[in-house]
């Protein structure tokens, strides 16, 4: 289910977005439109209809659906391209191209909901060092995730979730300070957790994935995180004191996971917590047996089956 903070930033994003629009522009750079007939050239065939609105020479004309220009350069600086996630007879079927590469300003990159969407992520994306919200969720990308995102020192949403995306997660996301918002869940992705301590984060879901090893002690430096879901993972060890001191947290699930050894007494002192999740995992309680039970001040508390000893 969306976490309210997250749809309303996309929310914010598409409404900037669509405001944009409207503007008057002078017409596209040549570089942009090639890069753009690059991406449909790709697409072989795309039951949403919005490629069929990119004809003609001019795509800041307003005409072309999902694409936003500046209104000074006539730089592409969007693209927001989302299929229906209630409806799996719109999509569009082929890859990304790697021309989206040559959109040297842009800013916005949504491409999500597509479903049939395949291919790998191009590595031309780390060319884009004006992006700042990154969002190809919900489609059929496979591979593994650049390593030349990190060098977006501007992005701020980076979501990938919903994919067949494998391999362990790039080390270079760590060069990333200003995200604020990290959404890579259901994917395949492996390897251990080596986070680093990115001071601005809000939201970090990466469940139903094939993580493991034990969940970082660093993940308790993150002292804006108001959301972080690892559930459905293979985390081992035990959970990390240190979460007790992200004072903002509301959403925490470790769910389905191999973890083991003692809940953090001191996790009853999140008082913004309103949603705990530690449900199929192997931990003893420092509240006494809840295993089908509510800690007592929580509203929202999810620990069913937890297997506490």
């Amino acid at each position: 289910m969306p976490k309210p903070s997250w749809v309303f930033k996309i929310l914010t994003i598409l409404s900037l977005f669509h405001l944009s629009q409207a503007q008057t522009t002078p017409s596209c750079s040549e570089v942009d439109r090639a890069a753009l007939i690059g991406f449909k050239a790709r697409i072989f065939k795309d039951t949403s209809g919005i490629l069929s609105s990119w004809v003609g020479k001019d795509c800041c004309s307003g005409d072309w659906v999902g694409i936003q220009c500046d209104a000074v350069t006539g730089r592409v600086t969007g693209v927001v391209l989302q299929g229906s996630s209630g409806n799996n007879a719109l999509y569009m079927k082929g890859i990304i191209s790697p021309t989206l590469g040559e959109l040297k300003l842009l800013k916005v990159l949504v491409i999500s909901g597509m479903k049939k969407l395949s291919g790998v992520i191009p590595s031309s994306f780390s060319g884009l060092i004006h992006l700042q919200q990154l969002v190809l969720e919900d489609n059929s990308l496979k591979g593994t995730i650049p390593v030349g995102l990190g060098q977006l020192k501007s992005l701020q949403t980076l979501s990938l979730s919903g994919n067949y995306l494998t391999g362990p997660l790039p080390q270079t996301l760590g060069n990333l300070k200003n995200l604020l918002q990290i959404n890579l869940a259901r994917n395949s992705l492996s390897g251990t957790l080596k986070f680093p301590n990115l001071g601005s984060l809000e939201y970090l879901d990466l469940s139903y994935n094939m993580l493991s090893g034990t969940i970082p002690t660093v993940l308790g430096l993150q002292s804006n995180m108001t959301f972080l879901d690892l559930s459905n993972n293979r985390f081992s060890g035990q959970i990390p004191d240190s979460l007790c001191n992200l004072k903002n947290l509301v959403d925490l699930s470790l769910s389905n996971n191999l973890l083991t050894g003692q809940v953090p007494a001191r996790i009853g002192q999140l008082k913004s917590l309103s949603t705990l999740s530690l449900g199929f995992n192997m931990l003893k309680s420092a509240f006494g047996s809840f295993e089908w039970g509510v800690i007592k001040g929580y509203p929202f508390v999810i620990v069913y089956r937890s297997f506490l000893q």
